[in-house]
């Protein structure tokens, strides 16, 4: 597949299958050292919190299916780098339902724009709270790092529906790789917590 010349960057092809292709324009240059550099820092924190990953996995994987009656990993469509689709891993924290029951918990939304956050969200398991207080829900996402569809440190990645309801100035954060945890999880809390300020941080990160 030909592709004209873009005036910076580069262009990229995936071929989706059915005659079908994703063809997306990277904007800035790539810096080959430093990303080198960074996709080794990614691997060696990929390989240590994989080993953390299974012993957390040890610990609280029947409590999870006890409490959640489904799978320990949970696993989740996300939009990733330049809109390519990858799947998202973490510990179950939440029912089997709690997708289907968001809809009904949209009133109580404590955010404004694409996302839904409430507190004391009914969906979330006793054992689900402790995870994710400490982030140990999080340990899965390594397995993405290690495959090179996140970085340790990166923007959220959204879940299509995001997507789809972004504005031209939102598509900003398709550019770069998501990550496990930026400058917003690291700082932000429920109460300070605005879309806006949301918005700032994870182009920041």
């Amino acid at each position: 597949m030909r592709t004209p010349l873009a005036p910076a960057g580069r262009y990229r092809t995936q071929a989706l299958g059915a005659g079908e292709y994703l063809l997306s324009h990277e904007s800035v240059p790539p810096r080959g050292i430093a990303l080198a550099l960074k996709r080794l820092m990614d691997l060696a924190g990929a390989s240590v919190g994989l080993v953390f990953c299974g012993v957390a996995y040890a610990v609280f994987a029947r409590r999870i299916k006890r409490e959640t009656e489904a799978s320990v990993i949970f696993r989740q469509t996300r939009v990733g780098r330049n809109g390519r689709l990858f799947t998202v891993y973490k510990f179950r924290t939440m029912q089997v339902w709690s997708e289907k029951r968001q809809i009904e918990l949209l009133k109580h939304n404590e955010m404004t724009g694409h996302m839904f956050k409430i507190r004391d969200d009914p969906r979330i398991t006793p054992l689900g709270r402790l995870l994710r207080k400490l982030y140990i829900d999080e340990l899965p996402q390594f397995w993405n790092v290690f495959k090179g569809e996140m970085s340790i440190v990166g923007t959220r990645p959204p879940t299509p529906s995001e997507v789809a309801c972004y504005e031209p100035h939102h598509q900003r954060r398709l550019s770069m790789k998501p990550g496990c945890t930026g400058l917003c999880s690291c700082t932000a809390t429920m109460k300070s917590l605005t879309s806006k300020k949301w918005w700032n941080w994870t182009v920041d990160t």
